[in-house]
């Protein structure tokens, strides 16, 4: 056997005959620089045992890949408190605990292991058998992935670098499945935004869903309804922290129901509806901050019914982000002056009112935990409703009223009341098509001092376009030669205004940037 081969067998620590035996184990060195282990050999694991075995992979390799073909150790336990198979540093830093059955695959930026596996008297289980080899990618963190989830730990110890850009992408091979996140402890230096160093959760098409900062010891939870689900962290030159410890698991989605294919009025030899039968939905709120709502249950909804439903997510502090997988609601779509939904504050407030025809997906984001949700329609259209589904949205709370679909959105900045004397928010608004251009509708604002306050419009690669301030209630358009734009609010110490609400749409085609005339003497 080669020098090489020998530092990349697995040695036993045996202490006494007696451990020798109750550790006895199958282990196979390989010539692609890794190896297997499997313990016990055969039958199940004695109880009130301590076995470790130390192992190695090229030291040229950026790390180690471990493959669990199975595992039984251990049964009911929340952090593997009890029989677990613990992994450390040959110095004794200890990275991790493992326990529980099912495969898994666990990655770590270090080339040699002491594997330590602990026994008590209160469970027998089939043990272990894994695979080792030198990961082909580099990694900075603790990578732990299953078919129901996994765990992410950066960095395994001490603090994180600056300037660090770090990727993580964690899904189901299964269909329609989301991904329940949960921050056990974080220390990520703190700014107001997350400006500084942060931990952010995107879609694979880089849409924003969530951001974190700062320092916690108790579990957070965030729930996604989409899966794959991209991590990305972020370090300035600045402050750094110990990093992050998460878990997550993948969970059903509920079937989203399809609308019917065709439209149409009820006859008039059906018997009238019950207003009972004719709020009929089905609404399933869920104690974990998330939840759907179809309407109406089934078919088409009534003439000239009223529906209401409360949405709360049960999150103190938290935001509520609604997801619409298609609508129905009415054919004609300006103002929403026949059926309409319209979200409302806890006090009758009118926040937003949705309605006409969309088969796409339209999202809306409230910086509030607990909304209203009214149905009305008169006689002159039926359709076949909406579905939705909601979660809750937090670290940090959303800043503003956000819709986003397809063919545009809206803003409202702050929802209510008025912004700080010291603010800065950003938000991106975009399309897809890259052949579209962005027309913005600045429906009112209130931001008094120029000077110090305002909100700007550049390009995604900075470049500046267009600024809004002063105070105005007359709608005025501007169009963008850009199917991507990023908006800015700063206020540097101005006195504090009610802010402005603006409406975008996707053009069919590009222009010249042009600042479009007010709406009263467009129409003239």
């Amino acid at each position: 056997m080669s020098t090489e081969d020998a530092t990349r067998k697995v040695t036993m620590n045996y202490g006494t005959t007696e451990a020798a035996a109750r550790c006895q184990a199958s282990q196979l060195a390989d010539t692609n620089g890794g190896g297997s282990l499997q313990y016990p050999v055969k039958g199940l694991y004695t109880f009130n045992t301590v076995c470790s075995w130390n192992i190695t992979v090229s030291p040229s390799a950026p790390g180690m890949l471990l493959s669990f073909g199975w595992m039984d150790i251990g049964i009911d336990q929340t952090a593997c408190e009890g029989d677990a198979l613990k992994l450390s540093l040959p110095n004794g830093t200890s990275l991790w605990s493992l326990c529980g059955l099912g495969d898994k695959t666990v990655s770590l930026p270090y080339n040699a292991l002491t594997i330590t596996f602990v026994s008590y008297n209160t469970y027998q289980g089939g043990g272990f058998s894994l695979k080792y080899s030198p990961a082909t990618e580099s990694t900075k963190s603790i990578d732990i992935r299953t078919s129901n989830g996994g765990a992410l730990k950066f960095p395994p110890t001490g603090n994180y670098s600056n300037n660090e850009r770090l990727y993580w992408l964690v899904g189901s091979n299964q269909p329609n499945m989301g991904v329940r996140v949960t921050v056990h402890a974080k220390n990520i230096e703190f700014s107001p935004l997350c400006g500084f160093d942060s931990l952010s959760f995107y879609t694979t098409n880089a849409r924003l869903m969530q951001k974190i900062c700062g320092t916690s010891t108790g579990p957070e939870e965030f729930f996604f309804n989409f899966s794959p689900l991209l991590l990305v962290f972020t370090s300035d030159e600045d402050t750094v922290g110990s990093g992050f410890y998460l878990t997550y698991t993948f969970q059903k989605l509920p079937t989203t129901p399809m609308p019917p294919s065709t439209t149409s009025v009820q006859a008039k030899s059906s018997p009238r509806p019950t207003e009972a039968n004719k709020c009929s939905s089905i609404y399933n709120p869920a104690p974990s901050s998330s939840g759907e709502l179809l309407f109406p249950a089934s078919g088409l909804y009534s003439f000239h019914t009223s529906c209401s439903w409360k949405i709360d997510t049960g999150v103190q502090y938290a935001g509520l982000a609604m997801t619409f997988h298609w609508m129905d609601i009415d054919n004609v779509t300006k103002h929403c002056r026949g059926n309409s939904l319209t979200a409302t504050t806890m006090n009758h407030e009118v926040l937003y009112e949705f309605c006409g025809k969309d088969d796409s997906v339209l999202n809306a984001t409230f910086p509030l935990s607990s909304i209203y949700l009214v149905f009305t329609s008169t006689n002159k259209y039926q359709g076949a409703g909406f579905y939705l589904t909601y979660t809750a949205v937090s670290n940090p709370l959303p800043s503003a009223l956000e819709i986003s679909g397809s063919r545009g959105g809206a803003l409202q900045f702050p929802l209510t009341g008025q912004y700080n004397s010291y603010a800065y928010h950003e938000w991106d608004i975009a399309t897809n098509d890259t052949k579209k251009g962005i027309r913005i509708t600045m429906e009112r604002k209130d931001i008094p001092t120029c000077s110090l306050a305002s909100l700007k419009v550049y390009t995604k690669n900075g470049t500046f376009l267009q600024r809004f301030c002063g105070s105005s209630q007359t709608p005025k358009t501007f169009d963008f030669a850009h199917h991507a734009l990023r908006l800015i609010f700063t206020n540097n110490g101005a006195t504090p205004g009610d802010g402005f609400r603006l409406e975008y749409r996707f053009s069919k085609g590009k222009t010249s940037d042009v600042h479009a005339q007010s709406h009263r003497q467009q129409t003239r």
